[in-house]
């Protein structure tokens, strides 16, 4: 996507790849589109969430069924896509698997392509910057 600032052209933005759609995976998603960068998000499991996705079939949740985050709903929620208010303090496992799958990932479902595992990432010698990058 080319840029213009001040009537300026600018460098086009990159795309990404962020592999994994559970918290940290989908807080990367909304940030890149927040600024205006392309991405594709590939999962391994069907579902999105992570390891706060319960029982997940790719076997790599840790979650358990009494688990609770240990972090307030307030320093966890987003600014702009706020954690209800009616959730507790300290929300159960399912109610923080709820909050992006309900909410931030309808935002971004076009994106998310679960059941798509990747291991590697060949890179595009076309699309690799200065010194590799």
């Amino acid at each position: 996507m080319t840029q213009f600032k001040n009537g300026r052209q600018m460098a086009s933005l990159p795309t990404a790849a962020i592999i994994g759609a559970g918290i940290s995976g989908l807080t990367t998603g909304k940030n890149l589109a927040d600024a205006g960068v392309e991405y594709d998000c590939f999962e391994s499991s069907d579902r999105i969430g992570g390891n706060w996705a319960f029982r997940n079939p790719n076997g790599h949740s840790s979650a358990y069924r009494s688990l609770h985050i240990d972090t307030s709903r307030e320093c966890l929620s987003f600014r702009d896509f706020p954690m209800r208010d009616d959730l507790p303090d300290f929300p159960h496992h399912s109610q923080i698997k709820e909050y992006p799958a309900g909410g931030l990932l309808a935002l971004r479902t076009q994106h998310a392509q679960a059941g798509t595992a990747r291991r590697a990432v060949p890179r595009r010698e076309a699309r690799t910057g200065p010194a590799g990058r």
